[in-house]
């Protein structure tokens, strides 16, 4: 779709540029940032986003992450949708859930 300059949220400088592609086949979108600002980045940081209707697939990963030699996931993100009649509403998952960062226990 696009190359373009990443601003700076912070005032830690990360990458200097991101290339955002999307799918052919669907809504998916891929942001690749590149050019690390700091030397302690890695080369690179890939971004995918599923289609609201169909999420990421296992092969649409594959294909993505074979172009991406000893990689490893920062942060995997899980939405969970659930067909109205089921009765899982704002209020039910207000009541039941349970939210915040996990950690690994021992």
């Amino acid at each position: 779709m696009r190359d373009i300059f990443v601003r700076s949220q912070t005032t830690i400088r990360t990458y200097a540029r991101c290339r955002e592609y999307r799918s052919l086949m669907n809504d998916m979108k891929i942001s690749w940032q590149y050019q690390p600002q700091a030397g302690w980045l890695a080369p690179w940081k890939v971004t995918l986003v599923g289609d609201d209707r169909t999420g990421l697939s296992r092969t649409e990963i594959e294909k993505i992450l074979k172009h991406c030699p000893r990689y490893h996931f920062l942060i995997i993100e899980i939405a969970i949708d659930f067909d109205p009649v089921m009765g899982i509403d704002k209020n039910f998952v207000r009541k039941h859930g349970v939210f915040g960062k996990s950690r690994r226990h021992a």
